[in-house]
């Protein structure tokens, strides 16, 4: 007898080639057995999923969920939910790959931190043949998670793992085709809600056909707006954000500009709204470092907390520093390589 699923491993794949069986196999292999795999299928047309799920039919911890349009990795997400029969949800990118104790450790995690709901890790990045290149790492203070990461993901979205209870109040918003993660991983992060496990248990792969790639300007244009979004929405009209319609930005004539030049017009944007805090943030962004401390200030006297000055500065300066020394001493072999 087959015990039933603690944890649902949801993967949203669209056209994910010969990356989707390797990420499916690495669940397949971990040391806590007592998983289900969720796949949703978004649309595939490149042959990848039915080799895969042919290889799987047989065993009854594999579901598979046919879309027939690409719902987006967030839309993808949001329709495999329903299937999920298990206490705690993990989320795996479909062309990533998971270490053999990842479930096992996050799992342990958190049933030993009831004040947490979620739960992330560093990833290894890796070529698209699946050689290493560089670690990278997540927001590992649970000041930065708290305070930070509305600016920077408090942690890869390929490595979370959440309670399902923390699904009830609200879940990925689906017309968000990219940088889903970006806010419901802030969402989960504030509190001191989400947890880190400070080693590599996801290996993330960089690749040219990734979304992350293909969409890049639409890619900066969403992340830029709900980042802004973020800084202006209160605790108690966040959930309303779940439900908010980003698709219109697909036919923003913002997206002709480049990085720099949309991140100049959300900087005046925050500037007429008086949100100095995103101000400072859009500031670096759009190349006006000067600034960045003159926006800080007036972000304290207009009353931000002195906590998310704080953050935000810690993000903008400190964290990237402690990230470029973390790859010298580990390509130098002077930090474990887990």
């Amino acid at each position: 007898m087959i015990a039933s699923p603690l944890i649902s491993v949801l993967i949203v794949s669209h056209n994910a080639g010969s990356y989707l069986a390797e990420a499916v196999q690495s669940i397949v292999a971990q040391t806590h057995t007592r998983w289900e795999i969720i796949l949703v299928d978004n649309a595939s047309d490149d042959g990848s999923v039915a080799p895969v799920a042919a290889r799987h039919a047989a065993d009854p911890r594999f579901k598979l969920i046919t879309s027939p349009r690409n719902l987006g990795p967030s839309g993808g997400a949001c329709a495999g939910l329903s299937a999920c029969l298990g206490d705690y949800i993990a989320r795996l990118d479909a062309d990533d790959v998971a270490r053999p104790d990842r479930l096992a450790l996050q799992l342990a995690l958190l049933e030993t931190r009831p004040d947490l709901v979620a739960v992330g890790a560093d990833v290894l990045c890796m070529d698209d043949r699946g050689r290493a290149l560089h670690p990278r790492i997540s927001i590992r203070s649970a000041f930065l998670r708290r305070h930070g990461s509305a600016w920077e993901s408090a942690c890869v979205h390929s490595t979370l793992f959440f309670r399902r209870s923390a699904t009830a109040e609200r879940f990925y918003n689906p017309s968000m085709t990219v940088c889903e993660d970006v806010e419901w991983i802030q969402w989960l992060a504030r509190d001191n809600r989400l947890g880190l496990i400070a080693a590599p248990l996801v290996r993330f792969r960089v690749h040219s056909t990734s979304l992350t790639k293909t969409q890049n300007t639409f890619h900066t244009l969403a992340g830029a707006e709900i980042r802004l979004q973020l800084s202006r929405t209160t605790r108690e009209t966040r959930i309303a954000l779940a439900t908010r319609d980003f698709s219109p930005l697909k036919t923003d004539p913002r997206l002709a500009l480049r990085q720099r030049e949309q991140a100049a017009g959300f900087l005046r944007d925050a500037l007429a709204d008086k949100n100095f805090l995103a101000a400072a943030y859009f500031c670096t962004t759009s190349g006006h470092w000067l600034r960045f401390p003159e926006l800080l200030l007036r972000a304290l006297i207009h009353g931000r907390p002195w906590r998310e000055v704080l953050g935000l500065f810690l993000i903008r300066t400190a964290w990237p520093a402690w990230k470029r020394i973390y790859v010298r001493l580990w390509r130098a072999g002077l930090t474990p390589r887990r």
